[in-house]
This record gives structure tokens, C-alpha cells and sequence, in this order.
């Protein structure tokens, strides 16, 4: 039963000089006290549905949530069961009309065997059906469902459930029909993965789809892997990705920390784009000791990195991680949007005293950086959860937000960006410094600022060389990794990487 908008309060935020920006910012407070966790988004012809998980309360509640186009919340409906625990995950459009909504989640009646709950929606929020469905039990006795994915089929769905135990748990691939149903399942060997980060379609008309996952073998320096699985559900190639680990020589050492906030997706030339993190450790001639930085990087259709790589993160400043969920995403142009959470204290993450603030970066097809921004810096802490490219070539970002001078209570914030990265909202949003091309071969160019001067520097600390304005020859460079200490006319000074490879 829907309830009355009382049942929210919130805060919308617009720039009324300026009626054609769509961008904008909103919190939704719950009058209760609730703590409402971010499940999913979509966009529909006039607005945004998303689902919000509360899992404060005794009996764990879904709800789904409707937002106009210009961010005032409309309406919303209660999941609320009595005899179930439900948790609302994915929200997918269904067949070809945009104004109708499937919403895929997982229901724990007392028993705790699982259930797969499906609903469709239309755009008032009107639920137009509602079925339950039993899902594959563990194979072993004391496992749990912990963890699940899904990805919508021409036919209906797949999903990745993780069974929980002592002493390792266990991952079931499954198909299922479009209306719920479990039609095939096969166990991802343990041996394979212990985390799955994403399911993705692959690039072919053979209807196979991929499984992001990590894997562990130091000493190949494999830190995760693509699963190939046909529409059958067999395993067809095991793809070990070796090269995402780097040692400059020197005392530089990145490598992947997680996928925990990982995300692999296709790109519209037949490649992929992974978003992770980097774990960095110790430069020489600096006083940080520990270091993380976001990642995006892209694959070739064979699943091998590309030349185009963009480590996003300000190094010697901050801690970055990429958005949970989904970090990135891709629009009908190309156009990359990814959303990384930063601190400035790493040993606090990520609740800092300082907050986190969120990055989003917008590049193209080619991972060339076209803006790259600092929003909503006000020493909150921010969690962003779900990031989607939206219609108007912008970029949609939900997650949850936390006062530090309250007690820590989690709402939920919607942030709108506008194509060219603005909001609306002046104080909401910062520029960025970015170095491009990079990886570069003979020319270097800051963007986002107006740099006065810049410092090149080695590994070793050593300054290289120096010059002024936006542009400068590298071609002078050896092939390496070098830090930019870029100034401004205001004497803002931002550390940016980059690497010389011919």
C-alpha cells in the first residue's frame, strides 16, 4: 500500500536562475529514523525509480522510490511483509517499454531457505504483479545466501548467488525464466573465484555472458579474471587477468586491492571498461607511507588491457575508492561516467574527521578525460552506491550521506550532474586538475584549471622539469611514471600522475 508523501521529508536544491539545468541535489530523511540503504536506479521517460533497503529494522524492509526529472520525490511504495524479509536489489525495464519496471530481490522467510521475489511496476508505481520463486539451496549444511547478482536476458535473467560457510563459501551460477523462475544452475568451481564483482554481456552473438570475479595466484601476479559462460551455462574460457599489476623498478608497487567495488562493463566498440582500485605503496622522497587510488581502465574484446588507462586517484593527498555497486557506466555516445568516494586521511577510512566528498569523472570512448570534478566537499561522509549514465548526457549518483554532527544517522542523496559537470549548485561542486593523454608520448596537457606552474618529478622525488601554463613537451621524459605538482593562479596546488610510454 502506497504511503503519503508525509512519510519523507527532504531537501531539494535547484538553480532557479537558470531553468534549462537539470542538475540538482536532494536528501530524503526518514521521520522514523530508518536508515535506508541504496539498492538500485533507473531511469524512466519522466523521472528515476529506486529502491531503498532498511536494514535497521527487525524484519528487513524494501521500498521503491520515484523522483520527477528535476529531483522532487513523488511518491513512494512500501514492500513491507510480515512473513518475509525482503531485500529489493535490481530494478530492470521491462521488454521494450520504459515506463514499466521489473524489480528483482531476495526474500529469508523464518526458515531461511531463499526466495527470489519479482515485481513489476509501472511508472505511478502501481505493482502490476508479484510472484516468489524458490532458489538453489547450498550444498552444504550451515551455508547461507550472503551475497547475489543479476543481469537481465533477452528471456529473463542470470544470477551469481554466494553461499556463506565454514570454511569457504560457494557460488552458484543461475538462469532464470522471465518470469522468475530457476531454470538451470552450475557451481562456479572454488578453486576459480572467492568474490564475483559483476555479471556483463559479452560482445558477440553468441549470447554468452561474463563473470568478473577475484581470483588470487601471487605468484602469476593474477588478481582477478573473466568467466565466459554460455547461454547454456557451461564454462567456455577462464581469462587471468596478469597485467593489472604494476612495478615501476623503483618503489612504486600498484596493485588490486579489491573488487569489492568493482565493476566490469562493455563499451560501445566491442571492449570493456573495468572500474576497481589501486593499492599504492611508498614514494620515495614523500612522507606517505600508504596510498589508494580509483581506477579505469579498458579491455580489448580478447580481455587484454588496451594502451588507454587512467589511474583517477590525487595521489599524496587522499584515500580513493570507487562507488559500490556501480561505479561506472556508459551512455549511447561512449561517454564514461565513473564516481569514486576520497578521504585525506587514510587511516580513518572511510570515516574520516575530514568526510569524504565524491569524484566523478567524465571521459570518452577512449578513456580521454573530458571533465573531472570534486562534489559535495562540506565534511559529510558520503557513500555513493549507484552511478548511471543518464538521457541528456549526463549522470545520475545515489547513496547514502552521514552527519557528523548528529549520530551518525544515514539518509539517502540524489546528485544530478549535468553534462558539461555542473549541478546547479555552486557551492556543490570543484574543478579538477587532470593530465592528458596518459599514458603520453611526447606532449602533456592540464586540463580542468588554469595551471600557473607545474613540477615534474621522478619516483626518486627528483624534480625533472618544470614549465608553465597548460601544455609542455614530455618527449624529453624517459618511459616511466611521473608526479605533476600542478599550481594555480590562486596558489592551489593539486599531485596528478601520469606515465610516459612510447
Amino acid at each position: 500500500m502506497k504511503k503519503a508523501l508525509l512519510t519523507l521529508s527532504f531537501i531539494f536544491s535547484c538553480l532557479s536562475a537558470f531553468p534549462q539545468a537539470k542538475g540538482f541535489y536532494t536528501e530524503i530523511k526518514d521521520p522514523e529514523g530508518k536508515s535506508w540503504r541504496v539498492g538500485d536506479v533507473i531511469e524512466t521517460e519522466n523521472g528515476f525509480l529506486f529502491s531503498l533497503r532498511d536494514k535497521s529494522a527487525a524484519i528487513m524492509e524494501s521500498k521503491m522510490v520515484k523522483m520527477s526529472l528535476e529531483g522532487v520525490l513523488l511518491d513512494e511504495i512500501s514492500l513491507a511483509s510480515v512473513d518475509t524479509i525482503v531485500n529489493l536489489c535490481n530494478l530492470f525495464p521491462f521488454s521494450d517499454d520504459s515506463d514499466f519496471v521489473v524489480g528483482l530481490g531476495v526474500c529469508i522467510p523464518p526458515n531461511d531457505s531463499a526466495l527470489l521475489l519479482r515485481l513489476c511496476f509501472d511508472g505511478e508505481l502501481n505493482q502490476l504483479s508479484r510472484s516468489l520463486s524458490p532458489l538453489p539451496s547450498p550444498d552444504h549444511i550451515g551455508y547461507w545466501l550472503d551475497d547475489y547478482r543479476f543481469l537481465q536476458a533477452e528471456d529473463g535473467y542470470y544470477a551469481v548467488l554466494t553461499y556463506k560457510g565454514s570454511p569457504k563459501q560457494e557460488m552458484k551460477l543461475c538462469k532464470l525464466s522471465d518470469g522468475g523462475f530457476v531454470t538451470q544452475t552450475t557451481r562456479i568451481g572454488d578453486t576459480l573465484v572467492y568474490y564475483v564483482a559483476s555479471l556483463f554481456h559479452v560482445h558477440d552473438a553468441l549470447e554468452r555472458i561474463g563473470v568478473f570475479a577475484a581470483k588470487q595466484i601471487p605468484s602469476l601476479n593474477v588478481t582477478s579474471c573473466v568467466l565466459l559462460f554460455d547461454s547454456d551455462l557451461q564454462l567456455i574460457n577462464n581469462c587471468n587477468i596478469t597485467n593489472w599489476y604494476e612495478d615501476d623498478g623503483l618503489v612504486n608497487i600498484y596493485e588490486s586491492l579489491s573488487l569489492y567495488n568493482s565493476t566490469m562493463c562493455p563499451s560501445p566498440d566491442g571492449g570493456y571498461y573495468i572500474s576497481s582500485r589501486l593499492d599504492e605503496s611508498a614514494l620515495a622522497g614523500t612522507t606517505i607511507i600508504h596510498d589508494q587510488s580509483s581506477v579505469l581502465a579498458k579491455m580489448d574484446s580478447a580481455f587484454q588491457f588496451c594502451p588507454q588507462y587512467c589511474v583517477l586517484g590525487q595521489l599524496n593527498d587522499t584515500v580513493e575508492a570507487p562507488s559500490f555497486y556501480r561505479s561506472v557506466d556508459v551512455n549511447d555516445e561512449g561517454q564514461v561516467y565513473q564516481c569514486s568516494m576520497q578521504n585525506l586521511n587514510y587511516g580513518s577510512w572511510p570515516y574520516g574527521n575530514n568526510g569524504t566528498h565524491l569524484v566523478v569523472t567524465k571521459t570518452d570512448t577512449d578513456l580521454n578525460i573530458v571533465w573531472q570534478k570534486r562534489f559535495l566537499k562540506d565534511g559529510n561522509i558520503y557513500s555513493a552506491f549507484q552511478t548511471i549514465a543518464t538521457s541528456d548526457g549526463g549522470c545520475l549518483i545515489l547513496g547514502n550521506v552521514y552527519d557528523h554532527n548528529s549520530e551518525l544517522r544515514q539518509d539517502v542523496f540524489a546528485l544530478k550532474i549535468n553534462a558539461d559537470g555542473t549541478v546547479g549548485v555552486k557551492e556543490q561542486e570543484e574543478n579538477m586538475a587532470f593530465v592528458y593523454p596518459n599514458p603520453a608520448k611526447d606532449v602533456i596537457r592540464i586540463g580542468g584549471i588554469e595551471a600557473k606552474e607545474t613540477q615534474v618529478y621522478n619516483t626518486l622525488g627528483q624534480r625533472v622539469m618544470s614549465f608553465c601554463g597548460n601544455e609542455a613537451s614530455v618527449g624529453d621524459l624517459s618511459v616511466g611514471v611521473y608526479l605533476l605538482k600542478v599550481s594555480d593562479s590562486e596558489g592551489a596546488v593539486q599531485v596528478l600522475r601520469f606515465v610516459v610510454d612510447r
